[in-house]
């Protein structure tokens, strides 16, 4: 019974949010949508920003541990892993618009509330074997972040604000194509 608490508070502030925004998803207003009380929402959070920080851990480590499997089926391919992470990262936004929509909209949180403290080592790990093999340069995850995934959420916000009606994984293939040429143009880090 705990579970289905919290989930049907997470669920009823993931619509409150969407609909109205979180400025105005209020306490009283989530115990009205979610059927719980005041005490047990703050039981389980302990705030307002608490709810919002479990919904943000939530879809951002649903997220990492896709872009983690999608980098490891690609031991051996740099580019097909870039490309594959394009478009995961482009599925994914079209698959759960409204955790896509919390994570653009919420991005200062998601960067002071990092979620798995393996998830930048591990992709670490896949770019320097990927440029100890020769086969991309030696660049960071934060540059990579920068050149690959940055351009994907551009793509996906764009379509969940309504700006581009085209989903985005229409843009997958020339999104990873460029994706993959920046990587290569950006030749190594200074700071290696």
């Amino acid at each position: 019974m705990k579970g289905d608490t919290r989930s049907r508070i997470l669920e009823a502030a993931r619509t409150l949010i969407v609909r109205s925004g979180y400025d105005h998803m209020s306490i009283w207003a989530l115990s009205e949508a979610s059927g719980a009380s005041n005490g047990s929402i703050y039981h389980h959070f302990g705030s307002r920003d608490g709810v919002l920080r479990e919904l943000l851990r939530r879809a951002i480590a649903d997220v990492q541990f896709g872009l983690i499997r999608t980098l490891l089926a690609h031991q051996e391919d740099a580019a097909a892993g870039v490309r594959a992470v394009v478009a995961y990262l482009l599925a994914w936004s079209e698959q759960r618009p409204d955790d896509a929509r919390l994570l653009l909209t919420h991005r200062d949180l998601v960067v002071a509330h990092p979620v798995d403290p393996g998830f930048f080592p591990a992709v670490e790990r896949w770019l320097l074997a990927h440029a100890q093999a020769g086969r991309m340069p030696e660049v960071r995850p934060r540059t990579a972040y920068a050149l690959v995934v940055a351009p994907a959420q551009a793509f996906a916000d764009l379509w969940l604000r309504g700006s581009d009606p085209t989903p985005p994984t229409a843009h997958a293939g020339r999104l990873g194509d460029a994706a993959w040429a920046a990587l290569l143009a950006a030749g190594p880090d200074p700071a290696r």
